[in-house]
């Protein structure tokens, strides 16, 4: 039997393709969480996310909700702004070569309006949680190789902090996703309705993962597993983990939309609601737009005026 709720309105996030696909969310126990370094291929470049530390669940929980609320009242961050706190969200970003001139966007949120939206209570626990898991985002690096040639990068994010309130912008790759660039279609309502960070963590991958047809794939248990607890475990933890996916899996089943079916070693994915599970370029900007890389990008660094100018 299912436990569908949907007492409270959906929230989404738009999270870019290569982001979701290249799993920088892992489940994470303890304080080991070493220096890993992640690259993505994509058709003419490879982008690479340099993370300090593995990012768990937490982290993944927080990027959800910044993006949520960079679709919804994000403003650009130019590359020169005139604004102190413009100034700073860019210098935290520290954008290097041609990355220097191409855009990102600023949000103001608060301490408690992530807590509400993650939802958690505002004590001092969760507030230290909160606080450790921006520093983690804040220093994960991007960057785009082409070839053999580095071509520039920029932090995922920068978070710019006075007491409570938080300034926090997003790079060039979240900004292009959200001006209409192509993007995967999170439920965050249905991501904090799962209970085991296993869950949570393959809710947004399977969406990424799926962001195209055929609607039903298969997929192993083991292949599952890495994307959870990455690559290199021993025969026993292997079949530790597959017990683990089952169960999370299980879970997904019970709480979404998603339907899944064992198969041996094997899962088939089914996403019931197509039209929550991607989207594309909006039709408006398709003839002009163009996406923006650290290999594409304009000859000059002047931009609109915005909120952060």
């Amino acid at each position: 039997m299912k436990i569908l709720s949907r007492m409270e309105p959906s929230h989404f996030a738009k999270i870019d393709t290569s982001i979701g696909v290249a799993g920088l969310f892992h489940s994470v126990r303890g304080k080991n969480r070493p220096k890993i370094q992640i690259d993505h291929q994509l058709k003419d470049r490879t982008v690479r996310y340099l993370c300090w530390e593995v990012l768990g669940e937490l982290e993944q929980s927080v990027f959800l909700a910044i993006l949520e609320l960079a679709a919804r009242s994000g403003k650009p961050v130019p590359p020169e702004p005139k604004t102190e706190i413009g100034k700073a969200m860019r210098k935290e970003l520290s954008g290097k070569n041609k990355a220097e001139c191409l855009p990102a966007k600023g949000i103001l949120t608060t301490y408690r309006q992530l807590l509400t939206m993650l939802k958690r209570s505002d004590d001092n626990k969760n507030y230290r949680l909160l606080k450790e898991a921006l520093s983690r985002l804040s220093r994960v690096r991007v960057e785009e190789v082409r070839g053999e040639a580095w071509s520039g990068g920029m932090n995922l994010i920068s978070v710019i902090t006075d007491g409570e309130r938080i300034g926090i912008a997003v790079n060039w790759r979240v900004a292009e996703t959200l001006d209409g660039g192509r993007f995967v279609k999170v439920d965050r309502t249905e991501n904090l309705a799962l209970a085991s960070d296993i869950a949570r963590i393959l809710h947004v991958r399977l969406s990424a993962w799926m962001s195209s047809p055929p609607n039903s794939r298969s997929i192993g248990l083991d292949t599952l597993s890495e994307w959870v607890w990455g690559a290199g475990a021993n025969p026993e933890a292997r079949r530790q983990h597959r017990t683990r996916i089952r169960k999370a899996l299980a879970e997904l089943t019970q709480k979404t939309n998603w339907k899944i079916k064992f198969n041996g070693k094997n899962a088939m994915v089914e996403k019931s609601n197509v039209s929550e599970r991607f989207v594309t370029v909006h039709s408006s900007t398709v003839s002009q737009s163009t996406e923006h890389s650290v290999t594409n990008s304009r000859a000059n660094c002047h931009t609109p005026a915005s909120y952060f100018p």
